[in-house]
């Protein structure tokens, strides 16, 4: 049985997205699934999730007082290191990894173990199990980051909440720092997002447009920087858009999807009637828009102007930060009827 880590939040769609490469997969908590997964399909996840962050041969997943016990039965074959997270991980480490070395005399090497174990705390429960390939949130594009930068993973997840797919036009806005646009080139090409570290650069010609813009010109340009690294840029139009223009940069109920990164609308309230008023000109009669809002405050402006569009909110976690993803769908002539 192998543990599938994800952000807090992301589970079901790093089910839908394990369901696309092929692998039967259970959500065990919002943050990560389970799965038997061959060889062929460890690759592949490896190869091709843009959600996993770490991928788990899982030995067991137990109360913390059943840590020790499970760690009694751990037999490794040479060096080995244990790693964790939480608050109480450098704790976690010392107490495991003093008694795998005492019960079985196999040295402990931090560096270059030839296993590491690492131990990950879920909604109460603690995973223990054989870390196959380390850290897979990393993203070798970022570059040029600020405050309203992405993990890769959350800008992923982001977009498969509000509803795309490779297969409709995207529109990032505000696009910030690249990396709602990145995640998405990298999907629609088929690109691994690890394709720098594992020498992979296979790609295919995306079947949909994706267009990165923002009202400040430094985001572009840091965008198209960041895209150029991932090796992407080829698949993404860049463009420096107001807010009180976008009506004019595209056709009307021409924009299928529209996902983006929001600033703070408690600084900028009167951007959130601007945002929907742009809306009701460029959104499709069946598009989705969906917003990262940085606090809840935020959140709850775009609402009350969004109020004739169908709403729900999902939460997934950046690190410990709580991140809103607002969603609008246009309601249809005949539902507004009925």
């Amino acid at each position: 049985m192998h543990a599938i880590l994800t952000i807090r939040g992301a589970a079901e769609v790093l089910k839908q997205e394990l369901q696309e490469l092929g692998i039967s997969a259970n959500v065990e908590a919002p943050d990560w699934c389970s799965a038997d997964l061959d060889s062929n399909q460890l690759q592949l996840v490896r190869l091709r999730s843009q959600l996993a962050i770490r991928v788990l041969e899982l030995i067991a997943a137990v109360a913390r007082e059943e840590l020790a016990a499970a760690a009694v039965a751990i037999k490794p074959s040479g060096s080995f290191c244990v790693r964790a997270s939480g608050q109480d991980r450098q704790e976690l480490e010392e107490e495991l990894g003093a008694i795998i070395h005492d019960t079985t005399g196999k040295p402990v090497n931090l560096t270059a173990p030839d296993t590491l174990y690492y131990v990950y705390e879920s909604s109460g429960k603690y995973l223990l199990g054989i870390d196959l390939y380390r850290d897979l949130a990393k993203r070798h594009y970022k570059i040029i980051t600020g405050s309203q930068s992405l993990a890769g993973p959350v800008a992923a997840a982001a977009l498969r909440i509000t509803g795309w797919t490779p297969k409709l036009d995207l529109v990032v806005w505000p696009c910030a720092t690249g990396e709602l646009a990145i995640e998405a080139a990298l999907s629609a090409s088929k690109k691994s997002p690890r394709a720098y570290e594992l020498k992979i650069l296979d790609e295919q010609k995306p079947e949909c447009r994706i267009l990165a813009a923002d009202p400040r010109l430094s985001m572009v340009r840091s965008s198209e920087k960041n895209a150029k690294v991932a090796g992407v840029h080829q698949h993404i139009r860049f463009s420096r858009q107001d807010a009180d223009w976008l009506d004019t940069k595209h056709d009307e109920a021409g924009v299928q999807v529209m996902a983006g990164l929001l600033p703070n609308l408690k600084l900028q309230p009167k951007l959130a009637k601007e945002i929907v008023y742009q809306l009701d000109f460029i959104l499709s009669k069946d598009g989705k828009a969906g917003f990262v809002c940085v606090n809840e405050d935020s959140a709850a402006l775009l609402e009350r102007e969004a109020a004739s569009y169908k709403l729900s909110r999902q939460y997934i976690w950046s690190g410990k930060q709580a991140l809103t993803i607002v969603l609008l769908q246009k309601i249809k002539t005949e539902e507004t009827k009925g």
